[in-house]
């Protein structure tokens, strides 16, 4: 990195429904209610069903749940016709159009309802909250499960250039470091040169580089050796409280997005093309800082009235794209390699330009979407990854060619032809995709210069998914990335690392080489998240 910053199908499990087994979490409890008889031979009566086919795991409060599957059947064994409602209520959590009540049209096959994005924000930790499906007089309950809040100290290493790592100390470190101070973290998150974490009270404190104003302190000086700093500020000075960022992913650029208590979403630093969405004249050419926190999004907000944020993802020094609470898609900044999927002109600059297909149509039903510098990676409710923009370095199967360019979201290839249920992405300048499917395998796709693709060779997965290799026994639950390395947290709380080391990445002070499969970072406890920044630093909170 630079020396100093610069300004199918899926298979279906069946779980009985009745005295659930232990492995099944959560556990499915059915109740019924007078069951509606259909017409049938005296002495048998055929009684509906319900059944949870999928629950997600747990998520910490503010974080969407990964699909609920649920068959309905009228008979137990003939699913209901397709068109069929089912209601759903899902109370206090929320569906992503921010409702806790739907009705869902049955499929017609086993799989009757498939949902995606329930939402746990503003819900408090250490409650399952029971999902209730209702068919004719049929009910079941999933309990779905938020876990309490787990917080810690920051631990960091690597580049140090401006302060990163926060022990008051400058220069690199090759072993993990405690952040100067005794505040608990719940959540940390990554920018330039920058780290930024939550506190259990909702203030944040930032350490780094202060280019633009990112720090959030009302200035623009590096931390240095003062340590962490804070409570950030908002931009007339006013302490912010933050409920969860924003960003899906640590931001190549000197930018940061949060949402407020009160769920807004709120950007601090650097605003290149118009990238936060407001209409402050900034371009590419004239960027403008902001040295504490405003609201951001407000231009596509106003032309989606009754709609939220749900997450931001930036693309660097260009543009962000935002998705929001019915599936959409829509972007601000520059329309760099045209990743705005907008079929919009390259480098145009928009303030809320809504991603499309081929046909014209809106891209619609996403749950997530992540930006690279120079491509736009989506994902949909049943599984299936769209792309936009370049395909650099093949980090977009199915696209086309390395290299290829497409101006609205096209549909890319399934890992082994397998439902993918979560991505990430590498958004630095080492392009690259990550996905999780519904088997729990991961792979990746693009550049992997420095082998922090931990699939055993530093060489590129050009247009091809190629399974990363996990540690036996462990089980990817998050990933972050440095510039030039991947940080990798179990669900056990371990976490390991991949790439180069040349600042320190691996935490056991080797600075020589590269790392092609992942190596356990030497922690004194659980880790509860992670984060690096585009300067080769790494962070992780862990559990006190």
């Amino acid at each position: 990195m630079n020396p100093q910053p610069e300004t199918q199908t899926r298979s279906i499990s069946r779980r009985t429904i009745v005295g659930a087994a232990a492995w099944t979490t959560p556990a499915i409890i059915l109740s019924v209610a007078s069951p509606a008889h259909a017409v049938s031979t005296p002495g048998n009566p055929v009684t509906p069903t319900i059944e949870f086919l999928s629950t997600p795991p747990a998520v910490r409060s503010g974080e969407t749940f990964s699909d609920v599957v649920i068959s309905v059947t009228s008979n137990g064994a003939t699913p209901v016709p397709a068109g069929t409602l089912i209601s759903v209520s899902v109370s206090p959590l929320k569906f992503s159009d921010g409702s806790e009540y739907q009705e869902f049209a049955a499929s017609g096959t086993l799989e009757s309802v498939s949902i995606s994005g329930i939402s746990s924000a503003g819900v408090a930790g250490g409650i399952a909250v029971p999902v209730v499906a209702r068919y004719s007089t049929t009910i079941a309950h999933a309990f779905l499960n938020v876990d309490e809040v787990r917080a810690g100290g920051v631990y960091a290493w690597g580049y140090n250039y401006s302060g990163e790592v926060g022990d008051g100390r400058l220069g690199t470190r090759t072993v993990p470091s405690r952040w100067l101070g005794n505040e608990k973290y719940t959540a940390i998150t990554g920018a330039h040169g920058t780290f930024h974490a939550i506190t259990t009270s909702g203030t944040i404190f930032a350490t780094g580089y202060n280019a633009y104003g990112v720090l959030a302190d009302n200035g623009t000086a590096n931390s240095g050796t003062k340590g962490p700093q804070g409570p950030a500020k908002t931009i007339d000075g006013r302490t912010f409280l933050a409920s969860r960022f924003g960003q899906a992913n640590s931001c190549l650029d000197s930018t940061i997005f949060t949402f407020d208590a009160d769920g807004r979403l709120h950007g601090v630093g650097n605003n290149p093309g118009g990238n936060f969405s407001i209409n402050d004249g900034s371009t590419a050419g004239t960027q403008k800082g902001y040295n504490g926190y405003i609201p951001v999004g407000t231009e596509i907000l106003a032309r989606n009235p009754g709609k939220t944020i749900v997450s931001v993802s930036d693309a660097g020094w260009w543009r962000a794209l935002y998705l929001l609470s019915d599936g959409t898609v829509w972007n601000a900044g520059s329309n760099q390699r045209r990743a705005m999927g907008n079929n919009g002109s390259e480098n145009q600059q928009y303030l809320a330009a809504q991603t499309i297909t081929a046909s014209g149509a809106p891209l619609t039903n996403i749950v997530e979407a992540h930006a690279t510098q120079d491509s736009s990676v989506y994902l949909d409710g049943e599984g299936n990854l769209w792309g936009a923009g370049k395909n650099t370095y093949g980090q977009l199967p199915g696209l086309g060619a390395k290299g290829a360019v497409a101006g609205v979201a096209v549909p890319l290839t399934r890992p082994e032809g397998k439902r993918v249920v979560k991505i990430w992405v590498n958004a630095s300048d080492l392009e690259s995709v990550f996905a999780k499917t519904e088997d729990g395998v991961i792979y990746m796709a693009g550049n992997n210069t420095t082998g922090y693709g931990s699939i055993g060779t530093n060489k590129p997965s050009v247009n091809v998914w190629t399974r990363v290799i996990v540690p036996d026994g462990k089980t990817i639950k998050h990933i972050e990335f440095g510039g030039e390395g991947g940080l990798y947290l179990m669900t056990d709380g371990t976490v390991y690392f991949a790439g180069q080391n040349d600042t320190g990445g691996p935490g056991t002070g080797v600075t020589a080489g590269n790392t092609v499969t992942m190596t356990q970072v030497p922690l004194p406890g659980p880790a509860v998240d992670i984060a690096g920044t585009y300067m080769d630093s790494y962070a992780v909170i862990v559990e006190d």
